[in-house]
């Protein structure tokens, strides 16, 4: 019994956030022409390591106007530091040093990215 009022719980806050945005049933989608969905807005970068020679840390992105995610592979054997591209910001256009681990991961930054760069 406890598990179905759990789910009535949940469909009636779905229920209630639908309601609480009536401009989603008011603008019909649109689809997208074949071949172009998310392609536009993914930008990818790579960097060559120091050390070990021929390894190399990468970058990936979407296009975000108020959080970007930043996924990162890092392969060098020491943290590689970057300069952030971040755009949107209520001072403008800022360039933010970051120092990305050397690990697989992905970091949220508050508003757009137009660009990595290597070095700070």
């Amino acid at each position: 019994m406890r598990r179905k009022s759990i789910r009535t719980v949940a469909a009636a806050g779905a229920v209630l956030v639908a309601c609480s945005l009536p401009f989603a049933a008011a603008v019909p989608a649109q689809a997208a022409p074949a071949g172009t969905v998310g392609t536009e807005s993914v930008h990818r970068v790579s960097f060559t390591c120091s050390k070990p020679a021929g390894q190399k840390a990468n970058y990936s992105w979407s296009d975000g106007i108020e959080t970007t995610t930043v996924y990162y592979n890092n392969h060098c054997s020491q943290a590689l530091k970057v300069t952030l591209h971040r755009t949107g910001t209520p001072f403008g256009n800022i360039l933010t040093c970051w120092s990305t681990p050397t690990k697989k991961g992905s970091i949220k930054f508050i508003y757009g990215l137009s660009a990595i760069t290597k070095g700070c």
